[in-house]
């Protein structure tokens, strides 16, 4: 890779390009967790093959969420080879958020079935003025 692998600047611009903001002096400093958003607290791991996610660093990555705010979730961003980028969040979680997108989706379709009858109420009101405007 010719790319400064595992470094900060590299977890900086995996966190940024997921959406999130870095932590300063991630792993070291007081705030722990290599990043976050509104949702998430991120820890990031770079690997060039493979990495194993085990109870115990599983356990470390929820632990050091919940320091950082204990209404967040944990989650894990893993990059493969430089390239694969892969996010490792809680089922229950996943759950949730597709829930949401349903939700939000069926709030659309509302809205958009609700548009399309205001406008033909809106060229039914067109066409009887231009048709009382005629006459």
């Amino acid at each position: 890779m010719s790319r400064a692998y595992g470094t900060n600047n590299t977890e900086r611009g995996i966190l940024i390009d997921a959406g999130a903001k870095p932590h300063k002096n991630s792993g070291r400093g007081m705030k722990k967790g290599d990043g976050s958003d509104n949702t998430f607290v991120w820890d990031v791991k770079e690997a060039l093959k493979s990495f194993s996610v085990s109870q115990a660093n599983w356990d470390k990555i929820c632990s050091d969420a919940y320091k950082v705010d204990p209404y967040k979730n944990p989650g894990l961003l893993v990059v493969l080879g430089g390239t694969q980028k892969l996010a490792v969040i809680e089922i229950s979680v996943l759950k949730e958020i597709m829930a949401e997108r349903d939700e939000l989706r069926s709030q659309i379709e509302t809205l958009l079935e609700d548009a399309h009858l205001l406008s033909e109420d809106c060229q039914k009101i067109i066409r009887e003025k231009r048709k009382n405007d005629d006459s």
